[in-house]
């Protein structure tokens, strides 16, 4: 959607077709309703820097109301003219004689398929979108009600039931408070410890409210309160950049070694502790990781570890050998009979796309990323030309408000459009020097990075070891550094032998005139101004 708009608000001869596999828009937030759903980024900071919204009703938003805002602007711009629902792309071949993509799409609603052709193809699938049931044996075996977190059932009645939760990631810790509330008893499963972290722009949640308590950092605004924002926009400007100046100030909690990366262990550590309360020392021993924070995704948990410890919670960790017909069955042979299983364990996170894609000389991206993905700055690749992502591969997408990235994102993908048109480009693609140079600096730079380190992580495709996928520096570097595209980075093939043939006769737009055949005055003297501000011919 934001792509839409930046390319309505730049670009003035365009064909643009999107094609979307739900029957609704809004991506996550439309497909995740799980009990306890929100985004833990502060609401009034989950919105297009550009147009706020000022009645947020609580400071982190649940997926309802965030998926009312995709709508809402979905409508506002007009974006449906665009939009074809419940269209799933199925493949993408690169055709270098006419330089285009064609495009196999399913009609969801039909079942049939057809083609269509562009000359820039855009993936904005995102980067959490195939969700996956675990890899565990007997999973399709076990006869009762299960469910996994992005596909949820509303039909399954958990009320006085037996619950097992598998997970220990964001869906888990915010599904477990919810569970624990109407279970009769409730099995939380983790394989690995995570860090519960305080909140996101907690600090300010708590100057905000009047309450410095960790694990209370939600709280839903007064009428009063939202009132204020509407009535004095430079106030909600002013409160939101001191949201998303805490975020960003925190850049060095991700850096090996640092006073900041250090002490933030130390009081999350405290904290965790306090929260689980006394008596607890072998969960604590279990809970807490060895690793630094930021390794993984930094998870704040709301009540998460206060549920862990009510009387009804039976935390159960170690790895699970199998499922039979109504229980989960550990290692160690112990069987956790379970009335319905809820399975927060994410999503297929190898980065590979989830249609297949065809580049230059019928490569297929399966094949060139089955290692490591093959990224330039997380927006595009080698042997893959007009071919652009949305926060792909080794963008910033744990390093910082993810919203602000992908505004600049779409505006390169609109400069790269508008240079192609202008200069008449047939095919742009990352040089292949420049594409290894970068995952080189990006490598050395992880390499003191927290997210470099020993832990099971979606950053690292959820390998131990394995290479992290993150941009190399803060969410602001990034912004900064593809602000303007780098074209001395591409290789370019121009639809004509001579790249200067988009000169042509040597006149502009402005030479032909108006409709009434009077000379477009504005456009041929646009440099012609009383102050030095921007012009543009």
């Amino acid at each position: 959607m934001c792509l839409a708009f930046t390319i309505m608000k730049r670009l003035k001869s365009y064909e643009l077709t999107i094609y979307e596999k739900n029957k609704d828009v809004g991506g996550t937030w439309f497909e995740n309703r799980y009990p306890g759903c929100a985004c833990d980024i502060p609401a009034h900071l989950y919105t297009l820097s550009w147009d706020p919204k000022y009645d947020w009703s609580k400071y982190y938003a649940d997926s309802a109301e965030i998926h009312q805002y995709c709508r809402n602007f979905y409508e506002r711009y007009n974006i449906d003219q665009f939009t074809k629902l419940e269209h799933k792309v199925k493949r993408a071949v690169w055709d270098d004689a006419t330089g285009q993509w064609r495009v196999s799409i399913e009609d969801l609603a039909t079942g049939n398929t057809f083609q269509d052709t562009g000359d820039i193809l855009v993936n904005a699938t995102g980067f959490l979108n195939k969700w996956t049931w675990p890899h565990i044996e007997g999973i399709d075996k076990f006869r009762r009600p299960k469910v996994h977190s992005a596909a949820w059932d509303d039909s399954i009645n958990f009320h006085n039931k037996t619950i097992g939760v598998i997970g220990s990631g964001s869906s888990a810790i915010q599904i477990v408070p919810q569970m624990q509330k109407v279970a009769k008893d409730l099995k939380v499963f983790m394989r690995s410890p995570t860090w519960i972290t305080p909140a996101i722009g907690g600090q300010t949640s708590s100057q905000f409210q009047g309450d410095d308590n960790p694990g209370h950092q939600q709280f839903t605004f007064t009428e009063e309160q939202k009132e204020r924002f509407r009535s004095d926009p430079e106030y909600h400007l002013q409160f939101r950049r001191k949201i998303e100046a805490e975020v960003n100030w925190m850049a060095d909690v991700f850096k090996m070694g640092s006073k900041m990366q250090q002490d933030v262990q130390k009081m999350m550590t405290q904290q965790m502790k306090a929260r689980i309360g006394p008596g607890h020392d072998e969960l604590v021993a279990k809970l807490i990781p060895q690793w630094p924070p930021g390794c993984r995704r930094l998870t704040p948990g709301d009540r998460y570890l206060e549920s862990l410890v009510e009387s009804n919670v039976e935390p159960v960790f170690g790895d699970i050998l199998r499922l039979d017909d109504t229980a989960v069955v550990m290692m160690d042979g112990t069987r956790h009979e379970v009335d319905v299983l809820v399975c927060a364990t994410g999503f297929d996170v190898s980065f590979v796309p989830s249609f297949e894609i065809l580049g230059r000389d019928g490569l297929n991206i399966k094949e060139a990323w089955k290692d490591i993905p093959d990224a330039y700055l997380g927006l595009a690749a080698p042997n893959f030309p007009n071919y652009f992502i949305i926060c792909g591969p080794q963008g910033p997408l744990g390093n910082g408000s993810i919203l602000p990235a992908i505004e600049v994102i779409c505006d390169y993908i609109s400069t790269v459009a508008l240079k192609m048109q202008a200069e008449r480009i047939k095919s742009l693609e990352p040089k292949r020097i420049a594409t290894d140079q970068f995952q080189e600096h990006m490598h050395k730079f992880h390499k003191k990075s927290v997210w470099g380190q020993p832990c099971r992580s979606w950053y690292k495709n959820g390998k131990m070891d394995g290479a992290p996928q993150l941009w190399c520096g803060t969410a602001l570097s990034y912004i900064k550094t593809i602000r303007n595209p780098r074209f001395e980075d591409f290789d370019i093939e121009y639809e004509s032998p001579n790249r200067w043939a988009f000169l042509g006769n040597g006149k502009i737009q402005a030479h032909n005139g108006l409709s009434d055949g009077t000379p477009d005055i504005q456009g041929l003297a646009p440099y012609i101004r009383n102050a030095d501000t921007p012009w543009e011919i």
